[in-house]
C-alpha cells in the first residue's frame, strides 16, 4: 500500500506541475488551437484472462482510468503522450481482486484521408502505455510493473471508445492481464 501512496502523490504532483506550466503557457484547450482538452476519464469493463482472478473478481469487473496528456509528441492532433492511473477490480465469492496502475502511454493518431487529424467528426488511434502496478487480492498483495496496447475511435475529439489489453505479471497466484472495453469522455 505504500508503493501504491507513493505513486499516487508522484501522480498528483506531476499533474500538478503540468497544469501550472500549461496556465502559464496560455493552456490548451479547444480555443482554436485543434488540441483537445488534455483530460480523459474512462468508464468500462475487465475481462481477466486467469480462471482462478474471475473467480474472486467476476467476470467483467469495472474498469476505471483516468489520462492526463504532458504533452504533443507530433504534429498537433497526431500523437498525445498521457499519464494514467488505472483501476479494476472486484469481489464475489468471497474473494476480491484490485489492480491500481500508473504509468505512461502514448496515443497515436491515425490521418484521415484527404484532411489532416481532427478536421473529421471521428479519429481512429493506437497507444501503448508501460507502468507500475498495485495487486491486491484475497491471497495478499504486490507491484509489478506492466504494459497495456489500446486502440479505437474519438469522436469529435470528445467522446472515446476504446478496446485494450493489460500485459501483467502474475503475483499472489494471479495473472490480472486481460482485456477491456471502455468508454471515455475528454474534459
Amino acid at each position: 500500500m505504500k508503493v501504491l501512496a507513493s505513486l499516487l502523490l508522484i501522480g498528483i504532483v506531476a499533474v500538478g506541475a503540468v497544469s501550472v506550466a500549461q496556465a502559464q503557457a496560455g493552456g490548451n484547450g479547444p480555443n482554436g488551437t485543434g488540441i483537445p482538452e488534455p483530460i480523459v476519464l474512462r468508464l468500462g469493463v475487465e475481462w481477466p484472462n486467469d480462471a482462478a482472478t474471475r473467480t474472486w473478481a467476476g467476470y467483467a469487473p469495472v474498469y476505471a482510468g483516468i489520462d492526463y496528456a504532458i504533452g504533443q509528441t507530433g504534429p498537433v492532433g497526431t500523437s498525445i503522450s498521457s499519464l494514467y492511473l488505472d483501476y479494476w477490480g472486484g469481489a464475489v465469492n468471497g474473494g476480491d481482486v484490485n489492480v491500481y496502475g500508473f504509468g505512461l502511454s502514448d496515443r497515436v493518431y491515425a490521418t484521415p484521408a484527404g484532411g489532416t487529424p481532427g478536421q473529421t467528426g471521428q479519429q481512429y488511434f493506437t497507444g501503448g502505455g508501460f507502468g507500475a502496478y498495485q495487486i491486491s487480492d484475497s491471497n495478499g498483495n504486490g507491484t509489478v510493473f506492466g504494459v497495456k496496447l489500446f486502440g479505437g475511435v474519438e469522436f469529435s475529439q470528445k467522446v472515446i471508445l476504446q478496446l485494450g489489453y493489460n500485459l501483467l505479471p502474475a503475483k499472489t497466484g494471479l495473472n490480472p492481464s486481460g482485456f477491456n472495453l471502455q468508454l471515455g469522455l475528454r474534459m
